[in-house]
């Protein structure tokens, strides 16, 4: 934890008079409350879906232009 979020967290523990681990308590169960797991959480886990290659319109080249020309490159 950088040393001025220590500090921080120190001085509101010091002005709600409480511990530091009630105040990292609090903090994880807010944070379980506001990302609490949907129905998807127990579905098996799959990797992302890569995403639809975009036409970047690099000089002019289409996807298959530039996949031509990415050949000579690697030929040479």
């Amino acid at each position: 934890m950088p040393d001025e979020t220590f500090a921080r967290a120190k001085k509101l523990c010091e002005a709600r008079e409480i511990f530091l681990a009630e105040l990292a308590r609090r903090g994880i169960e807010y944070i379980l409350s506001v990302y609490a797991p949907g129905p998807e959480a127990n579905r098996e886990w799959q990797p992302p879906t890569p995403p639809t290659p975009r036409n970047l319109g690099w000089k002019n080249l289409n996807h298959s232009k530039i996949k031509a020309e990415v050949g000579v490159e690697e030929d040479r």
